[in-house]
């Protein structure tokens, strides 16, 4: 899914100036009270300026109508700018002002600048509380791996922490029985769904384990529908 950002609470009447004026409030301490809304949307359905941004990973502007049903699409105008992450393209940021104007392309280049710098202290801030939090996880793995606590309790521990350091709705833990195959040993999430979940993927826990890879991307997803299939 492709993410759209616009200003809470917009007016199609704002000049290009005001909207510069307003983003660069809201990037400030001070304006940290006003909201974007997000708007969800599948790459391949993006229309005018937003699908140009997301396709050409260049900033783009247009009419806010040539996008029906987005938050935008009443805007005389709207400029649209891609959003990366190192090579990553993960969105677009739009904002809308009522003319066109000779100034549109410097102030999208600012928009995009200031939005990516924005996002990457967001994104560093948010990496560094993971890699704290993955640290203390390990901490508390390492204590409990030498303490007299029975394996029961250190695989538990090991599963809980694999769900919350991917910020999972649930994680499993399989074994081999003396036969070779996977049984679930420890199933961790929300009490209704876990052991279901857990059996859902069995299959692609057998997988893993039989070929030594990772099972990620399209794989993982069939595997995850199979799975909610199991949940009815």
């Amino acid at each position: 899914m492709l993410e759209g950002w616009r200003e809470a609470g917009a007016s199609a009447s704002l000049t290009l100036e005001d909207a510069l004026c307003r983003a660069r409030r809201i990037g400030s301490a001070e304006g940290a009270s006003e909201r974007f809304h997000p708007w969800a949307e599948e790459p391949e359905r993006l229309e005018g300026p937003a699908a140009h941004a997301w396709r050409a990973q260049a900033c783009a502007a247009g009419d806010g109508g040539e996008q029906p049903g987005a938050p935008w699409s009443a805007s005389a105008r709207v400029g649209a700018v891609p959003l990366r992450r190192g090579a990553r393209a993960y969105g677009v940021l739009v904002c809308a002002w009522n003319a066109a104007s000779p100034r549109e392309a410097a102030a999208l280049e600012w928009l995009r600048a200031a939005a990516e710098a924005a996002f990457g202290a967001q994104w560093r801030g948010a990496e560094a509380r993971r890699l704290s939090r993955q640290a203390q996880a390990i901490a508390e793995l390492v204590r409990t791996s030498v303490s007299a606590v029975n394996l029961a309790e250190v695989l538990h521990l090991v599963t809980k922490h694999a769900a919350e350091g991917l910020a999972a709705r649930g994680a499993a833990l399989y074994r081999t029985d003396p036969r070779g195959s996977l049984k679930v040993e420890v199933a961790h999430g929300h009490p209704v769904m876990r052991d279901t979940f857990a059996r859902g993927f069995l299959a692609a826990a057998q997988q893993v384990c039989d070929s030594g890879q990772a099972l990620t991307g399209a794989r993982g997803r069939r595997s995850a529908a199979a799975a909610a299939r199991c949940l009815g």
